[in-house]
């Protein structure tokens, strides 16, 4: 994925790619605007000035402190364990899913394996640990009966990797000459597996709003002040909250559902009421794969 945009952007002369470079500040000037990065590479700090940077360093992003706002937590019932499980030439190419009582599973196909997420309840991976590895192997298997051949592959704890699922989003996405996108900027449940979607969608949104004021300041370096006013780099957000804060909405109740459906008693049905189920089979339940795909609000890339 990483490598389209990188070949394309090669083709401008002003791109430049550094490799194996971390973020570790940013460069302000006298008014406490952000001026640019410093980045640490092959063991030396560097400087890079800018009249605008953009934080799209993900989840655990180093920037969103100096923007400073804050985050909204909606919270969210869930964990995922994360683990690998060998694929065979005449399985299924598709994305696979399952639920079922003791979670959740969903398996997706990297060629020669299974990159697999278990859904379990938040906080519970210490008392599944505890249980030990066979208990987990036969939990997995009775959610997923065709993982049940090959969960011997799973030989031990650091076979399995716990991501602690939240869904938030800054309070504000920018302060002068710093923007956050992407899971910078709000945080995504794998629920529907939307966050690289949204993220890419930011990122059209802001190549559309901030290309032109860009490319005018550099021809005219005497702009440069208006595009560090806040009011530029808001723009982005003004577009891009509502369909992320719609989205989020929906992932902590399809999160809830989830989690609930898994912890369905012994002797109860696990189909969901009548009414429910006829709105899944409807062509409300149709059009959410494409809703979830393209966005509430698609982004597409100006002319």
């Amino acid at each position: 994925m990483l490598d389209l945009p990188s070949r394309k952007a090669r083709e401008f002369p002003a791109f430049r790619l550094e490799m194996e470079a971390e973020t570790i500040g940013v460069l302000r000037d006298r008014q406490g605007r952000v001026r640019g990065l410093r980045y640490r590479q092959g063991g030396e700090e560097h400087r890079l000035r800018a009249v605008a940077s953009i934080a799209a360093d993900g989840r655990h992003s180093g920037l969103r402190g100096e923007i400073g706002t804050g985050l909204r937590t909606l919270g969210s019932p869930i964990d995922v364990l994360w683990f690998r499980l060998d694929r065979r030439e005449d399985e299924p190419t598709e994305l696979r899913g399952t639920i079922g009582r003791g979670g959740g599973l969903v398996a997706i196909n990297r060629g020669d394996y299974w990159q697999v997420a278990f859904l379990v309840r938040k906080g519970t991976d210490e008392e599944i640990e505890a249980t030990g590895l066979p208990a987990f192997r036969e939990r997995v298997a009775s959610v997923a009966a065709w993982t049940a051949d090959r969960l011997d592959q799973l030989r031990t704890w650091d076979d399995v990797k716990l991501l602690s699922v939240t869904v938030e989003r800054l309070r504000q996405w920018a302060v002068p000459g710093l923007l956050a996108i992407g899971d910078a900027a709000h945080t995504m449940s794998p629920l529907g597996g939307v966050g690289v979607n949204l993220a890419i969608s930011d990122a059209v949104a802001a190549a559309n709003l901030l290309a032109p004021d860009l490319l005018r300041a550099q021809a005219d370096p005497d702009r440069f002040e208006k595009v560090l006013n806040p009011a530029i780099l808001d723009r982005v957000q003004q577009r891009r909250q509502w369909p992320t804060m719609l989205t989020q909405r929906i992932q902590v109740l399809g999160q809830n559902r989830v989690i609930a459906f898994t912890e369905t008693p012994p002797g109860r049905s696990l189909l969901p009421p009548a009414p429910a189920l006829a709105l899944l089979r409807g062509p409300i339940a149709r059009m959410l794969p494409r809703v979830f795909v393209y966005g509430i609000r698609p982004e597409r890339v100006a002319g």
